[in-house]
């Protein structure tokens, strides 16, 4: 507020009603700045935001062009500045694989499942599995072709245990493997991107199968 600008911040562990009051004062133009997690800007279509500064590495590329497309839907150039270290790339590639559940974990679900008579409801897994969304698990249980999910009741899963295959443990070690893999792979791309010295937006392009077709002329790289 001392060069002028109206402040807020954002998080999950405010309450429903400030994280309310920050969204309606930023998109009213009543603050103009808000420092805040990824738990704000979702639902926010604000045209004229002019800048999105980036405090450490998002989980993916694919993260980063959402939260950069927040800034300049109006059609006036704006800015997207990330600020990371070669330390926050490798606490990314920590929690990248660090997301991926343990075998264990799978097997607790599997057993629920099991146990559960072929419905449950989200709620009672999720004790099992701290901090997992049961849903991936269960996810996860059904490309191993251990399990198979039909249509919900409500909040209710209904999930159908197939017979279990002599290679059970063997498909899940291996879904778990290319689990890491992805999360690695996710990481170094978002790494990979900061690092180089192309062209931002031809990185972004040719990420998502386009052909840029040149320099932009207006990132870090090509108009520093």
């Amino acid at each position: 507020s001392g060069h002028g600008f109206g402040a807020a911040h954002y998080h999950a562990g405010l309450e429903a009603e400030g994280r309310t009051r920050v969204q309606d004062d930023f998109l009213a133009g009543r603050v103009q700045a808000v420092v805040a997690t990824t738990a704000f800007g979702m639902g926010i279509d604000k045209p004229d935001v002019r800048l999105v500064c980036l405090a450490n590495y998002p989980s993916s590329l694919e993260e980063y062009v959402q939260m950069a497309g927040r800034a300049g839907r109006d059609g006036i150039p704006s800015d997207t500045v990330l600020l990371a270290s070669p330390s926050d790339a490798t606490a990314l590639r920590r929690f990248a694989v660090s997301d991926v559940p343990a075998a264990s974990e799978l097997r607790a679900v599997y057993r629920a499942l099991r146990d559960s008579g072929g419905s449950v409801e989200p709620d009672a897994l999720a004790g099992l599995v701290p901090e997992r969304d049961p849903r991936v698990l269960v996810g996860m249980l059904e490309q191993a072709e251990l399990v198979r999910r039909d249509f919900d009741e409500g909040r209710r899963m209904r999930v159908e245990l197939l017979a279990a295959p002599g290679d059970a443990a063997e498909r899940v070690e291996a879904l778990l493997a290319r689990a890491e893999l992805v999360a690695e792979s996710r990481a170094d791309r978002i790494v990979a991107f900061a690092e180089s010295r192309s062209c931002r937006h031809a990185q972004v392009a040719a990420h998502f199968g386009e052909d840029f077709g040149g320099s932009c002329g207006a990132c870090d790289v090509c108009s520093p």
